[in-house]
Parts: C-alpha cells; sequence; structure tokens
C-alpha cells in the first residue's frame, strides 16, 4: 500500500477494495440466526409478533406471540383483516409473493403453506424438508418460491443439514436442491429475471476454510454462478435495487454498495464500528435506503435512512427492540419497520413517526406520539 496514504479511513478503504473478490467455487453463523432476535428470543406473551411480511399493496402479515397463528392488518390504518388457521408446530416464517396474491408460512413442522391472503384458505402444502424454513422468498412473477432452513436438529446445527429448495406454487413440487455445506442461507433475493437468485450464505462456524459470502445461482441450470466474498466482513442482511443493477450487503459497521452486473465494489456507508446491520430495504426508485442495525455495545437498534447515489445519510432512529421487517410503503414516502411489540411509519422525508400501533387482541391499538 502506497506510503503517502498515511489516514486511517483512506486506508481502510484500500484494504476493503483490495479484499473483496469474486469467484465461481465457495460454500459456507451459528443457530442465533435461526429464529428470535440476537439478543434473545421474542417474550413468549400473547398477542406480541414473532414474524412480519408487508404485501405490495400494503398488508401486514404478522404472527402472534406464540407464533402459532397469522393474522392480517392493513398496515397504513392497523384495521384487522382475517386471521389463518392455527399452526401447532408454530411459524418459523412468513412471505407474501409479489403481487400480494399468495401468502407463504413456514411451519416448525417442516412444511411450507401456501394461502390466499383475501380469503384465508390454504391453497398449496410443500412438504420436503428436514428442519424447519426458516427464509422464504418468491420469485418477481410469483410461480416460484425459494425456502431456506438453518439445519437446526432439536435447536443443534447439523452440518450438511442445512437447506435451499426451490419449488413450484402450482404444483408443490421440489424444482431444484440448491447444495449447501457447512453453513446456512441468511438471506435470499431474487434478481428481476426471476431466474437470478443471491443467496446470503453464513458458515455455522468462524473458520477460514469455511468462507461466507453471497452466491449466484441460475435457477434455470441449477448452476452457482459466482460467489462474491467481501473478506473479513460477514454477511448479515442484504437487500437488491428494483432494477437489479445494485446490491446493498451489511455487516459490523458498514453497508456495501454492489454493482451486479459487473460485479465491482462502487462504494461503503459507514455505519458505526459497533453496529450490526440486519435488515435493509430499497424504496420502489431505487434512489434511497433504509437500514437497522443492533447496536451491540448498547442492546438497542437504530433505523437510517441513505441517499444511494451519494452515500449521504438522511437521518436516523433510534429504535428499542429487535427490528422484523423494513419495509417502504408503495409509493415510497414513507418506511414501516416493526418490532414484537409495534409497528411505526416513518415518514421519509421529515423522519417523523406518521402512525405507531401496539397489537391489542384483534386489533392495532394506534398512539399517537412521535
Amino acid at each position: 500500500m502506497p506510503s503517502h496514504f498515511t489516514s486511517l479511513c483512506r486506508a481502510f478503504v484500500l484494504i476493503l477494495l483490495s479484499l473483496v473478490s469474486v469467484d465461481g467455487l465457495t460454500s459456507p453463523l451459528s443457530a442465533q440466526f435461526g429464529g428470535g432476535g440476537f439478543f434473545g428470543s421474542a417474550p413468549p406473551r400473547e398477542n406480541l409478533f414473532s414474524q412480519l411480511s408487508v404485501s405490495v399493496d400494503g398488508v401486514l402479515a404478522a404472527t402472534d406471540g406464540r407464533a402459532k397463528s397469522v393474522r392480517l392488518w392493513e398496515a397504513q390504518t392497523g384495521q384487522f383483516q382475517r386471521q389463518l388457521e392455527v399452526l401447532p408446530a408454530g411459524v418459523s416464517a412468513v412471505e407474501f409473493s409479489a403481487d400480494g396474491k399468495t401468502l407463504a408460512v413456514g411451519d416448525r413442522d417442516n412444511v411450507i403453506r401456501l394461502y390466499d391472503p383475501q380469503t384465508a384458505q390454504l391453497v398449496q402444502t410443500l412438504r420436503g424438508h428436514t428442519s424447519a424454513p426458516m427464509r422464504l422468498k418468491f420469485s418477481p412473477d410469483s410461480k416460484t418460491i425459494v425456502s431456506g432452513s438453518d439445519g437446526l436438529i432439536a435447536g443443534k446445527a447439523e452440518h450438511d443439514r442445512a437447506e435451499l429448495l426451490v419449488w413450484s406454487c402450482e404444483s408443490g413440487q421440489i424444482l431444484r436442491r440448491l447444495p449447501q455445506s457447512k453453513g446456512f442461507a441468511s438471506d435470499l433475493a431474487f434478481l428481476p429475471d426471476g431466474e437470478t437468485l443471491l443467496v446470503s450464505f453464513l458458515p455455522y462456524e468462524v473458520d477460514p476454510a469455511a468462507p461466507d459470502g453471497v452466491q449466484i445461482w441460475n435457477l434455470k441450470s441449477g448452476e452457482r454462478t459466482a460467489t462474491l466474498k467481501f473478506e473479513p466482513f460477514r454477511a448479515r442482511s442484504m437487500a437488491v435495487s428494483p432494477d437489479g443493477k445494485l446490491m446493498a450487503y451489511g455487516s459490523h459497521g458498514i453497508i456495501l454498495l454492489w454493482d451486479i452486473p459487473t460485479r465491482t465494489l462502487l462504494r461503503a456507508l459507514p455505519a458505526k464500528g459497533d453496529d450490526l446491520v440486519i435488515k435493509l430495504a430499497f424504496s420502489p426508485d431505487g434512489l434511497s435506503l433504509a437500514s437497522a442495525a443492533a447496536r451491540l455495545n448498547g442492546g438497542t437498534y437504530v433505523l437510517r435512512a441513505w441517499e444511494v447515489a451519494s452515500s449521504h445519510e438522511l437521518w436516523q432512529r433510534d429504535f428499542q427492540r429487535h427490528v422484523l421487517a423494513l419495509e417502504f410503503t408503495r409509493d415510497g414516502s414513507a418506511v414501516i419497520a416493526a418490532d414484537y411489540e409495534s409497528v411505526r411509519l416513518y415518514d421519509f422525508e421529515s423522519a417523523a413517526t406518521r402512525r405507531e400501533w401496539f397489537p391489542r387482541g384483534d386489533v392495532l391499538q394506534k398512539t399517537t406520539k412521535d
């Protein structure tokens, strides 16, 4: 490294750029990512949230604190819509399809159930996992769903038991099994073509021989075409811009912006060094980014908004509990952030709290505090 780069900040950027690499072969944190928060599980009290997803038309799907049923609310008004059937084993994941017409619910009995959110009717059951599906992602055309499990058996990680399965939503059949070894998928994202899947992959153990990174899969051929490596940073969260050209990658104290077509690092957004970036979301126009991070030294959380082109931080807000969901509203004017106990809408321009709700039985009780 040239000696005239004496600034610690500039040196850090150069080291970062030199460490990012791409290859076509790589695989492989621990059970803490299987559920709950980074500082423990959700309190087992009735009416608290444990899993959340927001649909394209602004419907909020949330499990109750016992994580055995799923309730639907209108996210902007807090109006309760309906409840799905109770799942005896407990809910492990929820995810709306891209068109909002299907809601996938992962069950801790290793099954995925597809519902019509308008009628709460079960339309398809997907069987084939050997451990609970913890991550779900629909393709852009909503015809395919990818599910990832951590390989946790009786609360312990069984090496080489993590699974990544591709399903037909219509037939309920497994289309492909994507090989995973020594780790699991912590996040999933499709590109707009519907055939390219990005998998943020984490090893079970911190081991230089089991590097993590973002795998790029061609689902048509079933081949892994590349792996993006971000050493020494380990993946914690990932988001893809609506046009599929930009990926945001969150880790300890940093958010990396990556050009997907050229597979090159563009720049880094400087989150604080003790912040663990756990959620990322692009605005519908791709010009802005929202992030949620855990302050590991303080046990609290922080929401930030960024201008993508300039990497300028627009605002930040403190958050007291683990962030389960972070999404933009469809018009991009507000950010929806939800934790175990509440749902909040932040105005994106001013960072002011538009609305906040707490679950009380079958209603989200509105509060007016900022």
